[in-house]
């Protein structure tokens, strides 16, 4: 009657990065994102704005993060590289609001999230 809720491996997940980014000087992100996700408003947003995205410039730890979302680390390997790097708090409730961040605004996707449900199944 009603499906179980999986439980999934927060840490297991491999994000990766489905925006285009760049570099700056200093070395930190700035990536870009849709001014508009409603169709309508996107629709005119591409007819009369010169540039329909904006740019979202990241500091020294979102750029870390977003460089590491690659499809290949995890975001435990994230986490600890975070750690490594920046040793100021708590570190996952942190880096997971982030990445939840960035997943709901579309930035990133998880390569093995079908995977890691298949296995919850078990």
């Amino acid at each position: 009657m009603f499906k179980k809720k999986k439980k999934i491996d927060f840490a297991k997940l491999k994000p990766l990065r489905q925006r285009e980014f760049e570099i700056l000087e200093n070395g930190n992100v700035s990536v870009s994102q849709p001014r508009f996700f409603n169709s309508f408003f996107k629709k005119y947003a591409d007819k009369f704005l010169k540039n329909p995205d904006v740019k979202v410039k990241l500091d020294e730890k979102g750029s870390l993060v977003w460089n590491m979302c690659d499809g290949k680390n995890t975001i435990g390997d994230i986490a600890i590289e975070f750690e490594k790097k920046f040793n100021d708090g708590p570190v996952y409730e942190r880096l997971q609001e982030f990445i939840l961040y960035l997943e709901k605004c579309e930035m990133i996707s998880y390569v093995n999230l079908e995977e890691l449900e298949k296995e919850s199944e078990k």
